[in-house]
Parts: structure tokens; sequence; C-alpha cells
């Protein structure tokens, strides 16, 4: 649109911006979900038809796995986009919990742990292929809960691989509730434009 800036002691300065590219919003079934070995859950990787908390899955050990799970997909970006060089891109994970660490390309993007859950990637993200790596790391109270719903194994899984504790056993009962655990989404690309302003 059109804009106007108007500076203390300057005559107002006249914008006209382009609208910025559309979100790139990334496919949900295109993502595998890979877990910790030796953490009792089903299998080490499986594939997502949508992306979810491993909380929603629907399996109980899944349900009360705890430790890094890693969510991995591949994107396609189109050249046009990068290669305007007064975008800034940035990728939005959408709802996260509580906490993950972002790899694109191979380059660690760092930790986020609160809201929003979003790192700019200006100069990491690149035309055509794209991989995407995000590891998410819950804490041990639903591990912990499982221990107390199936103390011989889960369902289907046979004897248990290790068995979690806590220095504060008594304070994890049967009436805690499950934390929500993962990475749900939406992830999208979102980009903007900087103008420059004159002096």
């Amino acid at each position: 649109g059109d804009y106007t800036l108007q500076r203390a002691g300057t005559k107002p300065s006249k914008l006209s911006l382009a609208p910025p590219p559309a979100p790139i919003r990334l496919k949900d079934g295109a993502w595998t979900l890979a877990f910790m070995p030796g953490r009792d859950a089903p299998k080490e990787a499986m594939e997502l038809e949508r992306l979810a908390f491993w909380t929603d899955l629907g399996d109980e050990a899944v349900l009360h796995y705890s430790g890094t799970a890693k969510y991995r997909t591949a994107f396609d970006v189109p050249h046009h986009l990068v290669a305007q060089a007064d975008l800034r891109h940035e990728l939005n994970l959408g709802s996260v919990e509580p906490m993950a660490r972002v790899r694109l390309n191979g380059t660690d993007l760092g930790l986020l742990w609160k809201p929003p859950f979003a790192v700019d990637v200006t100069g990491i993200l690149r035309a055509g292929r794209n991989e995407l790596e995000v590891d998410v790391t819950n804490l041990w109270n639903n591990r912990l809960l499982g221990e107390l719903n199936y103390p011989d194994g889960f369902p289907g899984k046979g004897e248990k691989e290790f068995k979690a504790e806590s220095s504060m056993p008594k304070k994890i009962t049967l009436e805690r509730k499950i934390q929500p655990s993962g990475l749900a989404g939406p992830v999208q690309v979102e980009s903007s434009r900087r103008v420059p302003l004159d002096p």
C-alpha cells in the first residue's frame, strides 16, 4: 500500500510498497518422527500423516515417551523468493511443547523455548530443496506417569527397556495430567519486505 512517513522537523516522505509474498506452509504428510533408542518407543521412527504432538498419536508407549524426538521434513522454495534482496525470511514453527532446537540445511539455528517459536532464516533458506530438522525435548512427567500406569511394560511392547526414576516420586501421582509434547505446527516460512528509509 501507500504510506506517509512524518519525522519531526522534516517534510513527509511517501512510500509505495508491494505486498510481501504469501507464506509457504509445509505439508502435513511429508514428516517423519524419530525417537531416542532405548526409551520404549514402539519403533525408532514413524511417518506422520499429519504434523502433531507425539502425545496425540494414540500409542501408549509414545504417549509416555520422555526425551528428545526429531521431526524431519524437506520442502521446496521457488528461486524468485530467495532472489529478492529486500526480503527477510522467518521460519515459524507454530505450536511447540515445550522447547525445540531447529536446524535448516545443516545450520543450527538455536533453541526456541518460548512463543513465538520463530527464527530468522534469511541467508540460510535456499532456492530448491530445503532440509528441516526440529528436535523437541520434553520433561520426565509423562514417563513417570507411564511407570505408574504400566509398571510391567507398555501394551504391545513387552518388558521395559529402562526404568525412569525421580528424586520426588511421591509427588508424581496418577492424578497428574499428561503434558502435551512435540511439534503441532502449522510450520511455515513467512517473508517480510525490508524498506530503506531516507535519512
